[in-house]
Formats: structure tokens, C-alpha cells, sequence
């Protein structure tokens, strides 16, 4: 009798899980946008995902061989990423690091600058590249095969594009006091570091602090609104996948994220009614 109770629960929670998704597949006809997360086919070949690794580690993971000089395993890394985020500016620009030829990749002028104590190629990178994450690229133009190990002293060509010219020109001249970096600009710096380790969360808190520092700081307040949405898209895409794989808990606790980045998020709203009411359901199953 009992293995006939537990077969028939098991048979119920199945129907319920099965009226849900039917319900989320009905919401097209009623106009509102199926909230499923979008497969995408990838555009290079990798090796397969494993079901137990999130998508971001590989990224993260990609971040870390290139800083210690392992390029092929990085670029497996950001081409098994890309099967689940194709669309990935972070990680394209990152795998084009990799395998674009260096002297097309940045221009042969160059100016000379020494690195100083407390700094790295990823440092320089942001500060005259505008782009910590360049750090590789800039590592190949100097012919430097491990970026994690340049010492200070180093002597570190700076390709002269634009953007690098200009910050040159602005720097004090030898000999004259740094002007100090205000409160915002400390934090923006911190959120690029942040960003560099692909930490969202802290990189949103960090600049968020830093537009309270300073309402009018441009580049602040546009890094908030950019890292914002991608905080919003990685919590939905959490919620998602866990809704996929009956994770409840998960998909409501990632949507309540979403909601307090976006209280208007029209599918987090609908995912997480939807997860509550299957919820409940299990539960009421679970008593009888």
C-alpha cells in the first residue's frame, strides 16, 4: 500500500509540474512574452558544458588562465561559455585577445611607461586602454607571455591609440604631485576590479556608492546603468534554469532579485507566481 501511495504522489506531482508548463507555453496567445530563456545555437565548436558547472564559472575561469598565460585553455574555456551566452561582448572581446594577430590588433606607435608599485598590466590596461579586461592584449604587445608575473620596474609599451594619447596628456608632468582621485573615482576604479573577476553584485554595490559619492559622475552613473542590466539578465537567466529544473526556492529567490533591480520585470513577476503556485500544489500533494 505504501509503494502504491508514494508511486501515485510521484504521478500527481508530474501532472502539476505538467499543467504549469502548459500554462507558461499559453501565455503567447494572451500576448505576454514566454518566459523562457533563449537557446541559442553556438557559433563555435567547444567541448561540452558540464550539467554541474554554471556558464559564468568558465568565464571566470577564462579570466584567470589568461592572467597566468594559458591561452589555448582559456580560449576552450570562453568557447564553452559561449554555447550558453553567444551573445557575450565580455567573452568575444576576450577570445579576440587570443586569436587576432597583435599588430592588427593595436597600432605599432607606442610610448613607453615603467609600471609602478601597486600596479599591473590590468591596471594599465584600464587606465589608458580603458579597459582592464585588455590586460592580455596588452601582455601579447610586449611580448609577455605570463601576465601575472611582470614586475615592477617593467618597462611596458602602451599601444598609442586614441583614447591612450589622451590620457598621457593629462597625467602631471614629471616631478609634479598626482592630483588625488576623488571618492567616486576610487570606486569606479574598485568596480572594474570587480568586473574583471566577473563579480556583478559587488561591481552594482561598489557603483552605486559611487554615484551617491557624486550624483553628476558620468562614467559612474553610465558603468551603474550597464552593469545593472547585466545583473538583471544574469539573475533571469538564473531564475529560468532553475525553474527548468523544478529548483523552486531558487527560481523564486532569484526572481525577487530581479524585482528589486527592475519591480516592473513583467516575466520575473509571472516566473515567480508561477513557481509559488507549483509550491503550494507540492505541498498540499505532500500532506495528503
Amino acid at each position: 500500500m505504501r509503494s502504491r501511495t508514494r508511486t501515485a504522489h510521484r504521478v500527481a506531482i508530474a501532472a502539476v509540474t505538467l499543467l504549469l508548463w502548459t500554462t507558461l507555453a499559453g501565455c503567447q496567445a494572451t500576448g505576454v512574452e514566454e518566459p523562457v530563456a533563449e537557446q541559442a545555437e553556438p557559433e563555435a565548436k567547444a567541448a561540452s558544458r558540464s550539467p554541474d558547472v554554471e556558464p559564468r564559472q568558465y568565464l571566470t575561469d577564462a579570466i584567470a588562465l589568461l592572467e597566468n598565460g594559458q591561452p589555448d585553455e582559456a580560449r576552450e574555456a570562453l568557447e564553452t561559455y559561449l554555447q550558453d551566452e553567444p551573445d557575450s561582448e565580455r567573452a568575444r572581446g576576450l577570445l579576440q585577445q587570443i586569436v587576432q594577430p597583435i599588430d592588427t590588433y593595436f597600432p605599432a606607435e607606442h610610448f613607453e611607461v615603467e609600471l609602478a608599485s601597486g600596479q599591473s598590466l590590468s591596471t594599465l590596461a584600464r587606465t589608458y586602454l580603458d579597459d582592464a579586461l585588455q590586460f592580455f592584449a596588452l601582455a601579447r604587445y610586449n611580448g609577455i607571455e605570463n601576465p601575472s608575473r611582470v614586475k615592477e620596474g617593467a618597462k611596458i609599451r602602451i599601444p598609442a591609440t586614441q583614447h591612450a594619447l589622451a590620457v598621457r596628456a593629462a597625467l602631471p608632468a614629471a616631478g609634479e604631485p598626482a592630483k588625488p582621485l576623488s571618492r567616486a573615482d576610487q570606486l569606479l576604479a574598485l568596480s572594474e576590479q570587480h568586473l574583471a573577476n566577473e563579480n556583478l553584485q559587488s561591481a552594482y554595490d561598489t557603483l552605486t556608492e559611487a554615484v551617491a559619492a557624486d550624483p553628476k559622475h558620468s562614467a559612474a552613473r553610465e558603468s551603474l546603468a550597464s552593469v545593472k542590466q547585466q545583473l538583471i539578465e544574469s539573475y533571469y537567466h538564473a531564475a529560468t534554469t532553475a525553474f527548468q529544473r523544478q529548483e523552486l526556492e531558487a527560481t523564486v529567490a532569484n526572481c525577487d532579485r530581479v524585482l528589486a533591480l527592475d519591480p516592473e520585470h513583467a516575466n520575473a513577476k509571472l516566473y515567480k507566481a508561477q513557481a509559488q503556485d507549483l509550491q503550494e500544489k507540492l505541498a498540499a500533494l505532500s500532506e495528503q
